[in-house]
C-alpha cells in the first residue's frame, strides 16, 4: 500500500491485475432469449479426474451442477460483460455463409473492413429475412475448411477474428435473385489475415465453397463469478455510528437557556441511564437500539449485551438495574471521550476480488459519438442529392420525404422555395444554400462534436435534440447505451492500469462505484477506492467529505462483488464449453431441455494479468517519466504520439518556421492503400492539440507520395527465357509481392517517411533474380520532371529535389521527411510512378 501511494505521486499507476475476456458463440436449434442475470458460462476441465470419475454433462448446466463439478474438477466461470440487456439467439446466426458474387476463387484481403453475407427470405412474399444482424452486433469470421484440400481438419485455427459491425445494409444480387447483407466494421477491426471464401482444390481441382463462414450469436464475456448470482446474498458492512456529543453547560450568549442533551447517542444513553438509576432495568429492545445507535463493539466493551434465556427468549447482561447503570456510565464515558477513532476502511472477506476495466469504455463512446456527429452534414448533403435525383426521375416527392425536409429546413423555407410545385428546382436550391440555411444547426453540431472529442459522453438528451433538429435517422446510434458505440472488438485485451475492482455498494437507493483515486471526486460523489492488502483481500477506502462523500454513520451497506481473475482466466480456444443457468429450485421441472446445441470460444481468452509485483514497480517507476510522453516538443514527439492513435499505420513530423510562427507539420499514413479520411486527420489533430508546445501551430495532412521515374538495363544470362526474367523483375521491383511471398521493393510497407531510394539497393534486388547477369540503372528521378501531377514542394522553400545526373552520380535519390517514394508502374494510373526495364541477351 505504501509503495502504491508513493509511486502515484510521480503518476505511475501501479495495477492490481486484470481479468481475461473472451468471445463465446452459442448454437441453438430454435430462437432463444436469455434474460440478464440468469446465465453465465463456464470452462470445465475434467482431465484431472480419472476416466471412470468423469461426469457426462451436456452443454447446459444449472448452478447446482456447476457447484458439484467445481468440487471435483477445475472450473473457471465467465460472465457476460453487458449485464443490462437480454441475449437474443437465433439458429440462423450460428453459421452464416459469405456471398462471393459468383466467383469461384474469392477471398477477403488483409485490412478488409467490409463483407457480403448470404441471406434468405423468411416468407414467400420476400419481405422478411432470416438473418437479423444490427449495427453493434459482434460477428466472428472463421475458416472451417482447408483451402487446399477442402476438409475441415485442414482449416487454419489462426484464421479466426471477431469484429463489431458498424453498419448493416440489406441488398439483393439481381443476377442470382439472392438476398444479401452488406456489413462493415471499424478500421481497428480490419482483418489481420487474408480470409479465403471460395477456391479450387482437392485431387480433382474442384470448386470448394464455404471455406470460411461468419458466426453470429457471439457474446463478450470476462472471467470472474458474481457472489450474488442465482439468489446469492451480498456481503453486509455496517458503518460505525457517530461518537456521542454531550450537551454544553455554558450559558447562552443571548436570551434564555435551552437544555441541550447532545446528539442522538448521547440522548439515548442519558435516557437509559436515568431509567436505570430509578431501578428500571433495560429491555432487550433497549440493548438492540444501543447496538444500532452506538454500535455493538462499543456496547459490548462497556459490559452490556444479550444472552439466551432458553424458552423465555433473551435477557440483558448485567441483570440488575444498578449494574446496568454503572455499565451505562462506562459506555457514556467511552463514547463521549473516545480515543483516536480509526477511519472506516472495511476489508472484504473473500479473495481475490475480480479486477476489470469498465465496459464500455467512455472514451470509445465519446469518440463514436464525435464521429457520428461529424458525419451528419455530409449525410445531409448526400440525402439531398438522392432526393433531387429521385424527384427528377419520378416527378415529385412523397409525404415522408417532405416531412423529412421540413424537420431539416423548416416549413417557411420550403414554402418560400415552392417545394410542392417545383421539387427539382427547390432541392437544387437547397443543395447550393445548405450551409447557409443550416448555419445555426451546424454551429450547435460543431460544439457538440468538440465536447465529444474532448472525452465527454453525451447523454440521451443530446440524441433527442438531434432527432428533433435533424431527424430520427441522424440520431440513430447516438445514445450512449447503443452497442455500436461500444468500441471495436479488437479492444479485447485490457489495460490493467485502467482496471477497477468489480465491486458495487448499495446504500438503500444510492449506489457507490469504484475509482482509481478520489482526487477528482466531489463532496457528494459516492465513490470509493479498492486497495489491495498484503493477504490478497480488498480494503475499501471512502471519501472524507471533501474528496468523495462520507458514508452515513450507522448505515448498512450491501456489497456486491465478483471473485476470480488473473492468468487463471487465460483459457485456450474451445475451453468455454458450458452455459450455466440459474434455475429456481422451488419451480417445477418442465422436463424440456434448453434448445442449445453447443457452446464454444473459437478464440482464446486473453488479458488475464496478475497484480504487479512490488519489485517490478521499484524498477520501472523511477524511469517511467522518461518513457511516457506527456508533451510534444520535437518533431519526433509529434510523430510518435500520432503513430499511437488507432487507424494510423505510421506518421512523420517536421517543424517549420513560417516567418511569424513555428508550424508542426504531421503527415499521416493510414491503414490500407488509400488516403486517410478527413475524420482521421481531424481526430489526430484533436489529440495532438493537448500535447503540442505553446507557440506551435498544427498542420495535419496525408503523407505525400513521390512518384518516381526509373529505367533499368538488364543483361540476362544464356539459357533463360525473356518473359520469365522480365515478369520476376517487375514483381521484385514493384509495389506488390514477389513470387516467394516477400514484399516488392516499392511495396507500401517496405518504405517509410524520408527513406531515400538507393541505387545500390535497386541493383541488388534486380541482380538477385535468377538469370540476371548484369544490372545498370540508367534513369532515377522524380516523375514530375515531365510535368505529371505530383506532390508539391514544402511551403518553407526547402527542396529535396535531386536532378537525374545527381542521383545517378551520388547513388541516392533523396526523399523529404514527410514524403514516401512510390512506383506502382500501373498503366491505368501513370501518375503513381513508372518503371521501364530493358532486357538484353535473353531468348
Amino acid at each position: 500500500m505504501s509503495v502504491r501511494r508513493h509511486v502515484r505521486l510521480i503518476d505511475y499507476p501501479m495495477h492490481d491485475g486484470c481479468n481475461a475476456r473472451a468471445f463465446v458463440t452459442v448454437e441453438t436449434v430454435e430462437p432463444l432469449t436469455l434474460n440478464p442475470g440468469e446465465y453465465r458460462f463456464a470452462a470445465v476441465d475434467i482431465r484431472t479426474l480419472g476416466p471412470l470419475d468423469r461426469p457426462d454433462v451436456g452443454a447446459v448446466l444449472d448452478d447446482r451442477e456447476l457447484a458439484v463439478l467445481d468440487e471435483r474438477g477445475s472450473v473457471e466461470v465467465f460472465e457476460p460483460v453487458v449485464t443490462d440487456r437480454p441475449l437474443h439467439l437465433r439458429p440462423e446466426h450460428h453459421r452464416i455463409r459469405l456471398w462471393t458474387w459468383g466467383g469461384e476463387v474469392c477471398s477477403l484481403p488483409v485490412g478488409a473492413t467490409s463483407a457480403t453475407l448470404r441471406d434468405a427470405w423468411a416468407d414467400e412474399e420476400c419481405r422478411a429475412r432470416t438473418v437479423d444482424l444490427r449495427p453493434g452486433d459482434l460477428l466472428l469470421f472463421e475458416e472451417v475448411r482447408g483451402p487446399r484440400s477442402g476438409t475441415p481438419g485442414d482449416a487454419d485455427p489462426s484464421h479466426r477474428q471477431a469484429v463489431r459491425l458498424t453498419s448493416v445494409t440489406p441488398a439483393v444480387d439481381r443476377l442470382a435473385e439472392q438476398p444479401v447483407l452488406e456489413v462493415t466494421w471499424a478500421r481497428e477491426d480490419a482483418l489481420a489475415f487474408p480470409l479465403c471464401l471460395a477456391t479450387r482444390g482437392g485431387q480433382d481441382c474442384a470448386p470448394i465453397e464455404d471455406v470460411s463462414v461468419a458466426r453470429g450469436n457471439v457474446v463478450l464475456v470476462d472471467h470472474g463469478r458474481s457472489l450474488t448470482f442465482c439468489c446469492g446474498t451480498p456481503e453486509t458492512l455496517t458503518v460505525p455510528p457517530v461518537p456521542a456529543v454531550a450537551g454544553t453547560c455554558d450559558p447562552p450568549a443571548f436570551g434564555c437557556f435551552d437544555k441541550d442533551a447532545g446528539n442522538a447517542p448521547a440522548r439515548l444513553i442519558d435516557s437509559l441511564l436515568d431509567r436505570a438509576r430509578h431501578g428500571r432495568q433495560l429491555t432487550p429492545g433497549d440493548v438492540r437500539e444501543l447496538f444500532t445507535t452506538v454500535g455493538p463493539e462499543a456496547t459490548g466493551r462497556a459490559g452490556i449485551g444479550l444472552e439466551s434465556a432458553g424458552q423465555r427468549g433473551e435477557r440483558v447482561v448485567p441483570g440488575t438495574a444498578y449494574a446496568q447503570a454503572e455499565a451505562l456510565r462506562t459506555l457514556f464515558a467511552q463514547v463521549l471521550y473516545p480515543g483516536i477513532v480509526p477511519r472506516f476502511r472495511p476489508v472484504l472477506h473473500q479473495a481475490p476480488v475480480t479486477q476489470a476495466v469498465p465496459f464500455p469504455d467512455p472514451r470509445h463512446i465519446a469518440a463514436g459519438q464525435a464521429e457520428h456527429l461529424a458525419a451528419i452534414p455530409g449525410r445531409v448533403r448526400q440525402r439531398l442529392t438522392e432526393l433531387w435525383r429521385s424527384a427528377r426521375d419520378r416527378d415529385g416527392l412523397s409525404d415522408e420525404e417532405i416531412a423529412e425536409l421540413t424537420v431539416l429546413f423548416g416549413l417557411r423555407v420550403l414554402e418560400r422555395l415552392e417545394l410542392a410545385r417545383h421539387p427539382v428546382r427547390a432541392l437544387r436550391e437547397l443543395l447550393h444554400r445548405c450551409d447557409r440555411l443550416l448555419d445555426a444547426k451546424l454551429g450547435r453540431l460543431a460544439a457538440l462534436t468538440a465536447r465529444a472529442r474532448a472525452g465527454t459522453v453525451l447523454d440521451g438528451r443530446i440524441a433527442w435534440e438531434v432527432a428533433h433538429s435533424w431527424g430520427r435517422a441522424y440520431a440513430a446510434g447516438l445514445r450512449p447505451e447503443d452497442p455500436v458505440l461500444h468500441g471495436p472488438a479488437a479492444a479485447l485485451v485490457q489495460d490493467p492500469r485502467a482496471a477497477l475492482p468489480a465491486v458495487t455498494i448499495e446504500d438503500g437507493d444510492e449506489t457507490w462505484t469504484p475509482r482509481r483515486d478520489l482526487l477528482t471526486s466531489r463532496p457528494r460523489d459516492r465513490h470509493f477506492v479498492g486497495e489491495l492488502e498484503d493477504d490478497g483481500r480488498i480494503a475499501l477506502r471512502f471519501g472524507d467529505g471533501r474528496y468523495g462523500a462520507v458514508p452515513k454513520p450507522g448505515a448498512r451497506l450491501a456489497v456486491h462483488y465478483r471473485t476470480g481473475g488473473g492468468t487463471a482466466g487465460n483459457v485456450g480456444p474451445e475451453a468455454i464449453n458450458h452455459l450455466v443457468l440459474c434455475r429456481d429450485p422451488e419451480a417445477a421441472d418442465t422436463g424440456q431441455p434448453l434448445p442449445v446445441a453447443g457452446v464454444r470460444n473459437p478464440l482464446p481468452a486473453v488479458g488475464g494479468t496478475e497484480p504487479e509485483p512490488v519489485e517490478r514497480v521499484r524498477q520501472l517507476a523511477p524511469l517511467d517519466l522518461k518513457r511516457t510522453r506527456h508533451r510534444a516538443i520535437t518533431a519526433e514527439d509529434y510523430a510518435a504520439l500520432a503513430s499511437e492513435l488507432p487507424g494510423v499505420r505510421r506518421a512523420a513530423a517536421e517543424i517549420r518556421w513560417t516567418g511569424s510562427v513555428r508550424e508542426a507539420h504531421i503527415a499521416i499514413d493510414a491503414h490500407g492503400t488509400g488516403a486517410p479520411p478527413p475524420a482521421l486527420l481531424d481526430a489526430v489533430a484533436h489529440v495532438l492539440e493537448g500535447y503540442r508546445r505553446i507557440g506551435h501551430d498544427l498542420v495535419v495532412g496525408p503523407a505525400r507520395a513521390v512518384p518516381l521515374d526509373i529505367a533499368i538495363e538488364v543483361c540476362a544470362a544464356p539459357g533463360h527465357q525473356h518473359g520469365q526474367i522480365l515478369a520476376e523483375l517487375y514483381r521484385a521491383l514493384g509495389s506488390g509481392r514477389s513470387s516467394g511471398g516477400g514484399l516488392g521493393f516499392f511495396h507500401p510497407d517496405a518504405l517509410t517517411f524520408g527513406e531515400p531510394v538507393r541505387l545500390s539497393r535497386l541493383v541488388a534486388v534486380a541482380a538477385a533474380v535468377p538469370g540476371v547477369r548484369r544490372v545498370e540503372v540508367t534513369r532515377l528521378r522524380r516523375l514530375w520532371h515531365e510535368g505529371l501531377e505530383g506532390p508539391k514542394e514544402p511551403d518553407d522553400g526547402t527542396s529535396y529535389e535531386t536532378t537525374h545526373g545527381e542521383a545517378l552520380e551520388e547513388g541516392i535519390l533523396r526523399i523529404g521527411p514527410l514524403e514516401i517514394a512510390q512506383c506502382d508502374n500501373d498503366p491505368d494510373r501513370p501518375g503513381r510512378g513508372r518503371l521501364v526495364i530493358e532486357l538484353k541477351g535473353a531468348r
